[in-house]
């Protein structure tokens, strides 16, 4: 094992200084010449700016949970991901609540079967989802209403698998019936489009549909 060339330190070799061939531990890097010196200084420096915004920016988001008085600042804070995260949840919940009779029971577009809002499958987790017709990953359709409707978990899984097996036929019966062969092809081609959303229309979703649930 090789120990570290600096006056009077005896630890192991961390790196070998390139240009002269000698070692040093990890507390004495900075005397290598091999080294941009500065421009590790300014990484370095860059790294922690940018650390203290996202440590600022989740201490306002904490904060909101806390006190009311800076609930409107952490939500000035909020990235996009958290942002599509509770648009999603917030349209979720409505098409649920849209599709549901007075007792909290739906009938899956695609199977028709019938499931209450609250029941659940073997792993605990709600039967009841929004069934986007078009993937969601589509943007200008993820929170159109014409293109999403309440049903069951296990159609879901099976879109997601076979694109044209039964329960998108089933679907695809549904769509054309209520909104008419053309639209759905319409529909259909969305995504050959550009495909973006902005924080501020998932801003715009979020207080839209903030407003519309029961």
């Amino acid at each position: 094992m090789r120990f570290c060339e600096a006056s009077n330190c005896s630890r192991p070799v961390f790196g070998t200084d390139k240009k002269t061939r000698t070692g040093y531990c990890k507390l004495h890097q900075y005397l290598r010449t091999d080294i941009d010196k500065d421009g590790i200084v300014a990484r370095a420096i860059k790294k922690q700016r940018k650390n203290a915004v996202i440590k600022d920016g989740r201490a306002l988001r904490v904060l909101a949970v806390t006190d009311d008085g800076n609930r409107e600042m952490a939500e000035k804070h909020k990235t996009k991901s958290e942002l599509l995260r509770e648009a999603d949840r917030l349209f979720s919940q409505f098409i649920r609540n849209r599709d549901a009779d007075k007792n909290g029971n739906i009938a899956c577009v695609c199977c028709g079967k019938i499931y209450n809002l609250e029941q659940v499958d073997k792993e605990g987790k709600k039967i009841v989802q929004p069934l986007h017709f078009i993937d969601r990953g589509v943007y200008s359709l993820r929170f159109d209403e014409d293109n999403c409707h309440a049903g069951c978990s296990y159609c879901n899984l099976d879109m997601h698998l076979n694109k044209n097996g039964f329960a998108y036929r089933r679907y695809l019966e549904f769509m054309n019936m209520t909104y008419g062969e053309e639209i759905v092809a319409e529909m259909s081609l969305a995504h050959r489009k550009i495909n973006k959303i902005t924080e501020q229309q998932l801003r715009n979703v979020i207080e839209h549909y903030s407003t519309h649930i029961k």
